[in-house]
Parts: structure tokens; C-alpha cells; sequence
């Protein structure tokens, strides 16, 4: 019964009244199916009609109408859906495109971010001033040692113009060791990293930028993207600044 009730349904679609029949059990209730035919008969195994089950339908000849409504209702509503969704998407893009763009952060890092040892301990290092240093330095080593044309170990054998010896791995320790973040730079570059704004360094600096990275970690926040001994270019060089442009 069950199978020829699916049958009937999903080829012709029935309002059905009682069912009622010895082999199952109480009469039961089918409604809300609809049909164009006033009585069908499903019959079992030895019963033929009319005495088998009787199935006393009542046809429903104003329902496709009623359907004809709710498809063209549904079709409404579904085209009224797409277009919000196409005002919402055009929206955004609109408020997307109309926003400013945001800025970069573009940082030198000694003594902008990170504290410069030079100027206090390296002097210090030597039992001398600051301005009596710059007359005995050479200055064109540290020029060629931040350009990447030279390494450390030359920079240090040319360090003074009349080429005294001293402890290289002294200085270099010193400058090592006075490496940190000027005072309330590291929470400034944790509030910008956390709203997401881009960050790059533009330094004038040796390779020693490394042991920067090594201590202060500042790749949390920034690319070392223009440091001139990677790129071979130094600040004001003009065009250490198109390379950034």
C-alpha cells in the first residue's frame, strides 16, 4: 500500500480521504496530496475491485493555480535576493575603492628604532671624544663596509687613517653589546604591526644589521628591505630611494 500510495503521489498527487483495510490495521489518513481523479483502487494479493481497498479521493482542480502563484512568488523572492546581494557587493567594492589607501611605514632603524653604540661606547672603548675619533677614524672603511664592498675584517684593518692595531674583537663586542630599542619604539611598533600597517627598514648599515635582527627580532614587524649593504646604496644616494619607490 505504502509503495502504491508513493506511486500515486508522485505521479499524479492526491487529497486523500480514509483508507481503511482488515490487513492494516486502523484506518488511516492521507491528506494533502493532490489529484485530478475522484476514486483509485490499490489491490492486494487474491482481491480485485471493487473489493479491495477503496481510496476516496477528492480532487483539487484549483490547485495548480495556487502552484502557478507560489513559483512565480518564489521566483520573485529569488531575484529580489540576488539583486541585494549584488547592491551589497557593489557597495563594498565602491567604499573599498573610495578609501584611502594606507600608509607605509618606512623606518631608518639606528637611532630611529634601535640605539646606536657609536657615538657614547665606541669612544668610550677608545679612551677618547667622540669628535676625536671622526679625525682619527678612516672614513671611508665604514663608507665601503656599509656599501657591502668590503668585509668586517677590513673595515677594522682601515679603521684609523695611520692604521694603528687595537682589539678588533673588542670593538666589536662593545658595539654588539650596546645593541637595544630606544625607549617606547618597540610598543610603537607593536600597536602598528597589530593594526596592520606594512613596515620596511631603509638603513645605512653593514652587515652587522644582522646581529640587530638577531637581538631585537625586528622582522616582527618590518622587512629589512633597503639596508644599503644589501642593496649597495646609501641615504641621500637618490637612488637608494627609487629603489624603494
Amino acid at each position: 500500500l505504502t509503495l502504491a500510495l508513493l506511486f500515486m503521489n508522485s505521479c499524479y498527487g492526491f487529497s486523500f480521504g480514509t483508507v481503511n483495510h482488515p490487513n492494516f490495521g486502523p484506518a488511516a489518513s492521507f491528506q494533502h496530496l493532490r489529484g485530478r481523479i475522484q476514486n483509485c483502487f490499490v489491490t492486494t494479493p487474491g482481491t480485485s475491485p471493487p473489493n479491495a481497498c477503496t481510496l476516496r479521493c477528492t480532487a483539487t482542480n484549483d490547485d495548480d493555480d495556487s502552484i502557478l502563484e507560489w513559483k512565480k512568488l518564489e521566483r520573485v523572492l529569488t531575484e529580489k535576493a540576488k539583486a541585494e546581494a549584488r547592491a551589497k557587493a557593489e557597495k563594498k567594492l565602491k567604499e573599498r575603492a573610495n578609501k584611502p589607501p594606507r600608509p607605509i611605514f618606512v623606518w631608518d632603524i639606528m637611532s630611529t628604532i634601535c640605539y646606536d653604540p657609536f657615538y657614547k661606547e665606541v669612544p668610550s672603548f677608545f679612551g677618547t671624544s667622540l669628535s676625536e675619533l671622526c679625525k682619527a677614524k678612516d672614513p671611508s672603511s665604514w663608507d665601503d663596509f656599509e656599501l657591502g664592498k668590503i668585509s668586517e675584517k677590513d673595515m677594522l684593518d682601515r679603521f684609523f687613517l695611520d692604521r694603528r692595531s687595537f682589539d678588533h674583537k673588542g670593538l666589536v663586542d662593545t658595539v654588539f653589546s650596546g645593541y637595544r630599542f630606544i625607549p617606547g619604539m618597540d610598543r610603537l611598533l607593536d600597536d602598528l604591526a597589530a593594526d596592520g600597517y606594512a613596515m620596511h627598514a631603509m638603513s645605512n648599515y653593514p652587515s652587522w644589521w644582522r646581529e640587530v635582527e638577531r637581538q631585537l627580532e625586528l622582522s616582527r614587524y618590518l622587512q629589512w628591505t633597503f639596508v644599503s649593504s644589501e642593496t649597495g646604496r646609501q641615504k641621500p644616494d637618490p637612488a637608494a630611494y627609487r629603489r624603494f619607490a
